[in-house]
Formats: C-alpha cells, sequence, structure tokens
C-alpha cells in the first residue's frame, strides 16, 4: 500500500522543488517580481526570497504536497495585504 498523501507547511529546504514549478507557473508575473529578462533568471532570484521571512514568495506561504519524503505539488497562497492591493 502506498504512503498517504501528506499536506505540509513548506520549509526553506524546499526552494529547489518549489521554486521552478512556481515559476513555470507564473511565468510573466515571476518576470515582473524579480525584474528578470528570463524564467531562468527569475528563479534564480526567486531561490534567494524563498528561505526568506516575510515576502510573498516565502515558505511561509506555501503548503506542499508530498507522499513520503517526496514533494508532488504546492499552493503559494498569501493574503492580499502582501500586494499592497485588494487581490481583486
Amino acid at each position: 500500500m502506498p504512503e498517504p498523501l501528506v499536506i505540509r507547511p513548506a520549509a526553506a529546504f524546499d526552494a529547489a522543488f518549489a521554486v521552478p514549478l512556481v515559476q513555470q507557473t507564473i511565468g510573466r508575473v515571476g518576470l515582473a517580481l524579480t525584474g528578470a529578462d528570463s524564467d531562468t533568471g527569475a528563479a534564480r532570484a526567486m531561490l534567494g526570497f524563498f528561505p526568506l521571512r516575510g515576502n510573498r514568495l516565502s515558505y511561509e506561504n506555501v503548503l506542499i504536497a508530498a507522499r513520503g519524503a517526496e514533494p508532488l505539488g504546492l499552493l503559494l497562497a498569501y493574503p492580499g495585504e502582501v500586494t499592497g492591493g485588494s487581490g481583486g
């Protein structure tokens, strides 16, 4: 029987899994957030933000879906106040 799917808070060490997935998903938004001119550049910049607290790309705003030690997916969510707008 396979291990159960677990949803857990992300940790700083999840950056290598989470950051490329986030950039692949948000695309141009990631370029705008980081000032980078390529997905690789944006992901590189996000790797610096992910382990830090208090920013919208922080591990604090991420939940990881995992089976055993293997991460399978993630949810990145933060309140609208973090963006400086209403979110709408």
